[in-house]
């Protein structure tokens, strides 16, 4: 609505609140303590303001235990993700991408159990992804690319059976790509491009015939192209471009009929 200011603390005298939604607007500022006092909020989305403060540390410690949707992305939150958050154990949608949060990712995340979208991707993110996030069975989508994580990916993460989308673009990761991704029938998508990624490209990807796109451009996967991705035929999109490979390039991708782009330049 093009709305400007600052959003007023009294908001938090709604007590019967159940949905506050203020995306697309200009407020700036901080978040006002008493909105995190709202305890039958279920909603709450601030996206694409320019709001600026940090999140409290004992946010969901004593309200909030009745929230589903927290969206926050596009402004300009800064300091550590909360590990309280986890007593927001409603959680379904959680987004915070595009701010300015630094520290690492919370493990405590992990006790999100209903979550089923997690975005934190934009931020400066450092660390490791944590292990605990495999305990996130009902997790479809989950993004962390573009901030400074670094390490290998847990093994945790190959044994989430919902999980759709995965994002780890633009990172520090280091490692190879576990055989056991060949267990994530649910997936559809997935972006490690412009990573320090090293390894071959596990045969087992290949077990996953509903796949749509492999995204590994920039790092330094080595070995051949595998032919068991022309058992994939729903790929519409190959990236490995700057990498190491070698060998041919397998006659088994031309059974991929609705591909629309391979891209293997500088391999």
């Amino acid at each position: 609505m093009g709305l400007v200011g600052t959003i007023p603390p009294e908001i938090g005298d709604l007590s019967s609140l159940v949905s506050l939604d203020m995306n697309d607007n200009s407020f700036h500022g901080p978040l006002p303590p008493s909105i995190f006092n709202m305890s039958n909020l279920e909603v709450l989305s601030l996206r694409n303001n320019s709001l600026s403060s940090v999140l409290p540390l004992d946010m969901c410690r004593h309200n909030l235990d009745r929230l589903k949707i927290l969206r926050i992305s596009y402004n300009e939150m800064y300091g550590n993700i909360p590990s309280s958050l986890e007593k927001c154990s409603q959680l379904e949608f959680l987004s915070l991408y595009n701010n300015k949060f630094d520290g690492i990712v919370p493990r405590e995340l992990g006790n999100l159990t209903k979550l089923q979208t997690l975005y934190i991707d934009a931020n400066k993110l450092t660390g490791d992804i944590p292990e605990e996030i495999g305990r996130l069975t009902n997790l479809k989508s989950l993004g962390m690319s573009s901030n400074k994580l670094k390490g290998s990916l847990p093994a945790t993460l190959f044994g989430m059976p919902s999980l759709q989308y995965v994002d780890f673009a633009s990172n520090e990761l280091s490692g190879s790509l576990s055989p056991q991704i060949g267990n994530m029938t649910s997936l559809l998508r997935i972006g490690l491009e412009y990573n320090n990624l090293t390894g071959e490209i596990p045969k087992e990807i290949g077990l996953l015939t509903n796949f749509e796109r492999l995204s590994m451009c920039c790092n330094n996967i080595s070995g051949s192209v595998p032919r068991e991705l022309g058992n994939m035929t729903a790929m519409v999109g190959i990236y490995l471009s700057s990498n190491a490979l070698s060998g041919p390039i397998p006659k088994e991708l031309g059974r991929l009929v609705n591909l629309w782009e391979l891209q293997l330049t500088n391999s």
